[in-house]
């Protein structure tokens, strides 16, 4: 697997390749994560409304506050869900964006590292598959390696990083 994983820190063209590969299908993805964040907005909206509506209802007299305090810790813990899908539905629209940079990042640890790739010690070799988040994994007569680009500082955008043949 070594092997492998250190052809592609010589060649981050690899990598490339990879994620073009994998953006192909990010138009349809684009599309589905923009309509259901759409959604969750006006979602959030309707439960700004609701809240308001509880409060008039106690305010008038309708209801008590035991009941008013019910509500409205039941559409705070919505609210709260909503807001953290709209966060993880952003950063997926984002996702392309920072994948550029993150290849730009790649290719500079690459650059950093390829020299040394033959004469680094087994633990060093470790540390640079926790920091790349390798995992292989057998199907279709394949080896497929998967990880992370790093970006030091920035949540890990995973996507496959390529499939060999066995050797």
């Amino acid at each position: 697997m070594w092997d492998k994983v250190a052809e592609g820190l010589r060649n981050p063209d690899l990598l490339t390749q990879q994620y073009t590969a994998w953006r192909k299908g990010y138009p349809q993805k684009l599309e589905q994560t923009s309509n259901r964040l759409a959604q969750v907005t006006r979602d959030l909206e309707h439960i700004a409304k609701k809240r308001d509506a509880w409060l008039e209802l106690y305010t008038d007299g309708e209801i008590d506050r035991n009941r008013l305090r019910d509500e409205q810790e039941r559409l705070r813990v919505r609210q709260v869900g909503l807001e953290q899908e709209k966060r993880a539905l952003e950063a997926i629209l984002r996702q392309p964006e920072d994948m550029e940079a993150n290849i730009e990042t790649f290719n500079e640890f690459c650059s950093t590292v390829s020299d040394r790739l033959d004469d680094l010690t087994f633990e060093e070799k470790q540390k640079i598959l926790r920091l790349l988040n390798i995992q292989g994994r057998v199907g279709d007569g394949k080896i497929y390696l998967s990880g992370c680009v790093p970006t030091w500082g920035k949540d890990r955008q995973k996507f496959d990083y390529s499939a060999f043949e066995p050797d």
